[in-house]
């Protein structure tokens, strides 16, 4: 829905969905069933064996290491609220605030080879069900174009006098973007002797958003390691990284140059990325293995860079 709620000044507002079907992942569907998995239940198979390795196989046929298969049954959901508020090039300045509320529910996000796109339980992959490792709850970004009022045929200073000379032609651009975290899956980042298993998770035993220590992301206490052959109870993306907040500043000011032709000019730019300077991390280390885990240690953006240029346009 869109309406013009002032001259030059469009408002809108829309629902947005999408639903994905027959998505690839990957399966190991020879892997070895855990002592709490789906598999005992509701396929009956022993702790301990692999289908493809039970005396229910031929024994010229039966293999004993992990079979992955590229399946093609994942599934998705989208729905957002998506509103933005424009103003068109008018009187030196225009702008466009933009925000979407939205959630991404999967079973897979990728292509099929991220590290949490292969179940923890191929017997279970149910429990892949989650918000998807690109949700982004809230997002909201504003950019800006605003030419001062000072100089030739502007409000201010147009009487070409010095300081018509020395103020004229300035541009400001920004860009603002401020969005909450993605989610992320906490793993063990260690081999299972009993079940051979690399990406098992584990037992969630706490809040680890509860009692936090200085310097980290979530409590590493909340978590603990599930005995051998055991599968964790965390389920996949259940902790969410850092927020993500940056602004990028332009300051430019077009010099006109006749030689050029009729529309050359000379544009000097000052440029600023990051320019207060805010932190943006990566996800934190999130295998429980590790003696950084739970510790932001990587940077999602520079720090503050400025920049200098010139345009010469003809």
């Amino acid at each position: 829905m869109q309406r013009e709620i002032a001259r030059n000044l469009l408002a809108e507002v829309a629902y947005v969905g999408r639903r994905g079907l027959n998505l690839s992942r990957p399966v190991n569907i020879n892997q070895v069933v855990a002592a709490n998995s789906m598999a005992i239940t509701e396929r009956g198979l022993p702790v301990g064996s692999r289908p493809f390795n039970s005396t229910n196989v031929p024994a010229a046929a039966r293999f004993s290491n992990d079979i992955i298969q590229q399946q093609y049954n994942g599934q998705s959901v989208y729905h957002s609220l998506q509103a933005r508020v424009e103003r068109r090039f008018s009187g030196g300045s225009s702008f466009l605030a933009s925000y979407t509320f939205g959630k991404s529910i999967d079973d897979v996000s990728g292509i099929g080879t991220g590290a949490d796109d292969r179940a923890q339980d191929s017997y279970n992959l149910r429990a892949q069900r989650a918000v998807s490792n690109f949700d982004i709850k809230h997002r909201f970004v504003f950019s800006s174009v605003f030419q001062l009022p000072f100089g030739r045929g502007r409000r201010f200073f147009s009487d070409n006098g010095f300081l018509t000379t020395l103020l004229s032609d300035f541009q400001i651009n920004s860009i603002t973007t401020a969005q909450t975290g993605q989610p992320f899956t906490v793993t063990l980042g260690s081999f299972d002797p009993v079940t051979s298993i690399s990406n098992r998770r584990p037992n969630l035993v706490g809040d680890p958003s509860a009692n936090v220590p200085e310097g980290f992301a979530f409590n590493p206490a909340a978590f603990a390691i599930p005995a051998p052959g055991i599968l964790g109870n965390l389920g996949r993306n259940t902790l969410r990284g850092d927020a993500y907040l940056n602004t990028d500043f332009g300051i430019l000011r077009t010099f006109r140059v006749t030689p050029l032709g009729e529309a050359g000019h000379v544009q000097l730019r000052a440029e600023f990325f990051n320019v207060y300077n805010h932190p943006n991390f990566n996800f934190p280390v999130s295998t429980l293995s590790s003696s950084a885990f739970g510790r932001y240690v990587s940077n999602a953006t520079a720090p503050r860079v400025i920049q200098f240029a010139v345009k010469v346009g003809f």
